[in-house]
């Protein structure tokens, strides 16, 4: 008996196998690749050199681990020059009171609010998508 060409289920397999192999090829990619989430905040001129920050404890944090911070597409190094701890706290949140040392474009003048970005951790991209799933 002769076979009919719908019949052969070769090129089926071979699909199905090619499939499989991709499929796994990305779901390691994506346990193994990390992504970094950033912070943002804003900030105060208070001097030439000096951003005052009202942040809370989880920002305070992040601050602490970093020593780099982004701002208008531009990457620098800050330092902490004074932390002046608790200031006032409002809807049970304690706000702390920290000026960093970091050099300022001349754009900017004294009580001008700036944009600081700051990177946050490392993340799998799964676990980011569970996030975004949760929400």
């Amino acid at each position: 008996m002769k076979s009919k060409n719908y019949e052969n289920i070769g090129l089926t397999i071979i699909t199905l196998v090619i499939l499989i192999i991709l499929e796994i090829i990305t779901i390691i990619f994506l346990i193994n690749n990390k992504m970094t989430t950033y912070y943002t905040m804003d900030g105060i001129v208070y001097n030439k050199d000096t951003i005052l920050l009202l942040i809370t404890n989880k920002e305070k944090k992040i601050i602490n681990k970093n020593s780099i911070l982004y701002y208008d597409d531009n990457k620098k190094r800050y330092s902490i020059k004074e932390d002046n701890g608790y200031l006032l706290s409002q809807n049970n949140k304690k706000y702390y009171e920290l000026l960093l040392r970091v050099k300022v474009n001349k754009k900017y003048k004294k009580n001008d609010v700036i944009k600081l970005t700051f990177k946050d951790k490392k993340n799998n991209i799964i676990k980011l998508l569970k996030e975004l799933i949760r929400r």
